[in-house]
Order: structure tokens, then sequence, then C-alpha cells
């Protein structure tokens, strides 16, 4: 019963419009999260295919699209603005996300379908819809509708919402979006510590000392993998979260920054803002040593160095 929340994933399927599922459906159906789903469906596609993609959904299922007046009717995106200013949302509905409601809500209800179904340009969540090794389907689905149906890989789910809370779609950094991407992040931690034998750290109990030294972390190996697949101006981010808990948002964001100003002068990535051609000398106070993830001897550790002088041995 519960697979019926993804029978409009199958529809766009059948009609070869790759898309992919994403926010608490993902968690659940492709991690095996214990995440509470709410009654409404993400769905990723390519930006071009929008528009058949909501043709194709309303034919198939019992769902009609609606015309969305945002500062009326999507006031819970909506983020906080002084009175009298014109608000923020997190995406454009009618433009960058179409929005499907159930045309019978007790009958959504009975049968675990959702009430609605978000249908987000790939762009939204930064996701590379052309790039296949970035997701893929689940072999515990039953092998038939479902087989079709595509996720986020773990790497590219981080990066999606790193970028995402970084370079938010509307340019500014929408609350309730935060909120939610962190919760997603969150969620994926605790799907790291699973799979990690139940411990993110190896070694001491870091969680037992309220100051600690962060270079001193040791970090399982089934984690190192995972960073390594990351994008190397995610890593950093990711890193700390595991090692110190909570961030504060305006620091991340500098250090991000800094770092991919710091790939551009030593010629690990092309097309730095003129804002970061700059010397990319931190300017933390707090964050004084960067983590960057190598390899020792063919082993993967993290170290930690001024981010103007990476290691040699750093992963790209």
């Amino acid at each position: 019963m519960h697979l019926n929340r993804l029978k409009a994933a199958t529809v766009l399927s059948k009609a070869q419009l790759d898309c992919v599922v994403y926010g608490g459906d993902a968690l659940v159906f492709f991690y095996g999260l214990p995440v509470l789903l709410t009654d409404s469906l993400q769905l990723m596609v390519h930006e071009a295919n929008l528009t058949a993609a909501g043709k194709a959904i309303c034919s198939a299922l019992n769902y009609s699209q609606v015309e969305v007046d945002e500062a009326r009717d999507f006031k819970e995106v909506a983020r906080y603005v002084p009175q009298g200013s014109t608000p923020t949302h997190a995406f454009k509905i009618n433009k960058d996300t179409l929005l499907f409601t159930h045309n019978f809500p007790e009958q959504a209800y009975e049968k675990c379908e959702p009430l609605r179904i978000y249908i987000h340009a790939s762009t939204v969540y930064h996701v590379n819809m052309n790039n296949s090794l970035r997701y893929s389907s689940h072999p515990k689905l039953p092998k038939n509708d479902f087989q079709c149906v595509y996720f986020l890989r773990e790497e590219a789910y981080y990066d999606s919402i790193l970028d995402t809370m970084f370079k938010p779609p509307s340019g500014s950094r929408h609350i309730k979006l935060l909120e939610i991407l962190r919760s997603y992040l969150m969620n994926l931690i605790s799907f790291t510590t699973t799979l990690s034998e139940g411990r993110i750290f190896v070694g001491q109990d870091l969680y037992a000392k309220k100051s600690r030294d962060p270079t001193s972390v040791k970090i399982h190996p089934y984690l190192l993998k995972r960073l390594a697949c990351v994008r190397f101006d995610n890593r950093t981010y990711l890193i700390r979260a595991f090692v110190h808990g909570r961030l504060n948002g305006e620091e991340s964001a500098r250090e991000r920054s800094e770092l991919q100003g710091c790939l551009k002068l030593h010629g690990l990535a092309q097309g730095a803002t003129k804002g970061q051609q700059r010397d990319p000398a931190p300017t933390s106070a707090v964050k004084s040593l960067t983590p960057f993830l190598v390899q020792r001897h063919g082993v993967l550790a993290v170290e930690w160095h001024p981010i103007s002088c990476p290691p040699p041995n750093r992963i790209p």
C-alpha cells in the first residue's frame, strides 16, 4: 500500500521522462530511514520536461495542476521579511516547480497516496540529471513497475542539499527551506552512522567532551569513502558537521567561498567569481584550520591545514 506514493514516479518513467524521487520519500524508500512522511511527494525532472511531466501525471492519475498565487497561497514557504517588503520564495512555483493536488483527498488518505505532488526542475536542487552515476534504482523494491524508480545516491544527495543551502534558487537563504534541508542532512548522517556500525568516529568518545580538538578526530572508513565521492568544496562542511554538530551558517558560507578560491588558485577548479579571485587566506576567527580529505599510503584520512596551504596529497 505504501508504494502508492511512488505511482507518479512510475508514470513518468513509463513516459520515458527521467525523474528522481527527492525529499522524505527518498530517505524512506532508498535509505530505509524511519522518517515521518508528509502528505507531499517531491519529484525532479529535466527542466525541459516540466510541462510534459505535468501532462503525464494528470492523464494517468487523479491529480490536477494548481496555479499558485505565491503571495496568497504559499505563505508556508515564504521567508520572513519586514512588513511592506516583497516576500522571497524558495523557488518559483508555476515556473521552476509545478504543484498538483489530488482530485479526491479522502481517497488519497485511504490509499496512502500523496495529497500533493511537486515536480521540480532538477536545477532547483542542483541535480545533474544527465549524470546517471549520481542516481540509481532501488534493488529492494518489487521487480515490477517500481523497478524503474530512481533515487539520488548518498554523495549526490549530500551535494544537492549543500548546494541548495549555499546557492538557494531564489538568491536568498530561505528559512523554511533551510530547516527542511538540514533535517534531510541530519537524517542522512543517521543513515551513515548506522552503516558504519553505529559509529561515525573511531577512538575516543567525542560527544562526552564539551570542548574537543577536531584535528584529533579519526573518522570511520565508510564515511571517508563517501566523502571522497562528494564534491571537493562540500566536504569541508560535511566533516565539520560530523565533528562539531551545529555550525555557524555565515562562517560556513565564508569558508566555502574561500575554499572555492583556493581551488582556483591551485588549479583544481575553473570559473571562480571575481570575489574568489583574491588571496583566499581565511578570515574566520573561529575556523583557523580547514579539513582536507587526503590519501596516505593508499588509505583515506582527514588532515587539517590552513586554507591557503592545502596538502599536496589531497583528494581532488
